[in-house]
């Protein structure tokens, strides 16, 4: 069973089961926005309170503290919102896998006997497990890392246009080759990727038969034949 390549429709598809848990998803999102201010927020006030240390002069600890305290309190409503997106996240994760699996195991008993007769049965097993287990991490760090790393780049990108246009001009100049690089290395790998997916589920497909067929495989002395074939 070969990985169809992915089309606009199954993006749609999966999100008609993500607007099932909207509420969720929202929160997941509202917290990533916090995560990514929090966590830019927390490096410009590292930035000046190393200012406060090492302006000439004498050190205004005044100034230190308030930086302290106020670093302090971002620290933790960032890390209390990493922990909540995580949370949101592994729950719309974990709800979207089990209705998929749900509505895939009533697809498959509409299915003819003919197409289990042309399935590897241990392909089917793998796409419910090693393929849906695949999207369910692909969901968690999409809700988590991805969209806080964007609110970080845009909040990152604030400050530096605050801070200093020029210096900001200079290194929005060579952003689009990072964006070029991270496309071919992208376009490169999704081939490989589906590779290592039909590869897996023939792996499994193939161990499947073997294991369950063990009385006939000793029956015909198919063992030293299935090692080699195991091994390619």
């Amino acid at each position: 069973m070969k990985i169809k390549t992915i089309r606009p429709s199954d993006f749609n598809r999966l999100l008609s089961y993500l607007k099932q848990y909207k509420l969720i998803v929202i929160a997941a999102l509202f917290f990533a926005i916090i995560t990514g201010i929090g966590t830019v927020l927390s490096t410009y006030l590292i930035g000046a309170g190393i200012d406060a240390l090492v302006e000439a002069g004498a050190v205004d600890f005044n100034a230190l503290t308030r930086i302290l305290i106020w670093l302090g309190i971002a620290y933790l409503i960032t890390l209390l919102s990493q922990w909540l997106v995580r949370v949101f996240a592994n729950e719309v994760s974990f709800k979207v896998v089990r209705d998929l699996r749900i509505d895939t195991f009533k697809k498959l008993n509409q299915l003819p006997l003919s197409f289990f007769d042309q399935t590897v049965h241990g392909n089917v097993v793998s796409r419910f497990t090693n393929d849906l287990e695949s999207l369910s991490e692909a969901l968690v760090l999409i809700l988590s890392n991805l969209f806080t790393g964007i609110i970080i780049i845009l909040s990152a990108l604030g400050f530096m246009l605050y801070l200093s246009p020029v210096l900001t001009l200079v290194v929005l100049s060579v952003t689009p080759l990072f964006f070029l690089v991270g496309w071919l290395v992208t376009k490169h790998s999704q081939k490989y990727f589906s590779q290592q997916q039909n590869i897996l589920g023939n792996l499994s497909g193939y161990a499947s038969e073997m294991i369950t067929g063990q009385k006939v495989v000793k029956a015909f002395n198919y063992e030293k034949k299935w090692k080699k074939t195991f091994k390619k």
